[in-house]
């Protein structure tokens, strides 16, 4: 396992898989899960890609994979796992990591004092280390659960001082604060990233700051921004939302289909 991918249980994605006589790796699985492209976009302020497969469908696991740049900072990680019985799930990160705070930080760092974290913005169970032929896997796994979504940050650092702080709770990510914002949020495990006039909020329900309330048909994934007046929306999320935002006595419903955007202007 040496691939930077999702897992269930011991489930593989591919099954059946034959490895060829010499023993190197390059084999073949008899049968590869069907993938599906959501979204694609890409702006000034980040890239974002959606996606799903069927690969665990046979053990009655829906997943899919969100992957988003903040541009010129890192990358986030949201791997949504659906099923009516509990399960393990897991990710695999390749690469020598070391486990700076349990699972939920692990550290690559090289000689210069450069190096990447990967970090767990939801607390996971577990972490094990293992490897071969020179290579290493990390797998972090949560335990026990029907619906679960991975919300893990990769982030590069150029020097050592850089890396992210294990000892601090909600430590900053390149600037961008977890949960420390000024935006009233609702949703069960609402999580949100903000620096400076951006914000990006995961499973949130409904959002609220001064005269201006957006609510969404389900429990969302977005970016947004403020300019002024001006209040930018994206949708982050693998699901068409219903957008519902009201300011003073102005009210509006708005469709947005994955990686959508809207701006709204609150003067």
């Amino acid at each position: 396992m040496v691939k930077n991918v999702a897992l269930v249980d011991d489930e593989l994605q591919g099954k059946e898989y034959a490895g060829n006589q010499g023993g190197s790796g390059f084999g073949k699985f008899r049968s590869l899960p069907k993938p599906q492209n959501i979204a694609w976009n890409t702006n000034g302020d980040l890239d974002l890609y959606i996606g799903s497969h069927n690969g665990f469908e046979n053990i009655g696991v829906k997943y899919s994979r969100q992957v988003i740049y903040l541009r010129n900072d890192f990358w986030l990680v949201k791997d949504n796992f659906r099923a009516n019985t509990p399960h393990t799930y897991k990710q695999i990160w390749q690469g020598h990591y070391t486990s700076q705070k349990g699972p939920d930080l692990l550290r690559s760092a090289f000689d210069d004092g450069s190096g990447n974290d990967i970090y767990q913005l939801k607390p996971a169970d577990a972490v094990s280390s293992s490897g071969t032929q020179g290579k290493q896997w990390n797998v972090v796994s949560k335990n026990n659960k029907s619906d679960y979504s991975f919300i893990t940050a990769i982030v590069p650092f150029k020097t050592f001082d850089q890396s992210i702080d294990q000892y601090r709770e909600n430590p900053s990510l390149k600037g961008w604060n977890i949960n420390d914002l000024q935006w009233k949020t609702k949703g069960a495990q609402a999580i949100s990233l903000t620096k400076e006039n951006l914000a990006v909020f995961f499973s949130v329900k409904s959002l609220t700051a001064k005269n201006i309330q957006f609510r969404f048909s389900e429990e969302a994934d977005f970016f947004v921004k403020t300019k002024g007046n001006t209040v930018l929306i994206q949708s982050l999320s693998e699901n068409d939302l219903i957008l519902d935002y009201q300011y003073l006595k102005n009210k509006k419903t708005i469709l947005l289909k994955p990686g959508e955007e809207v701006e709204v202007n609150s003067k």
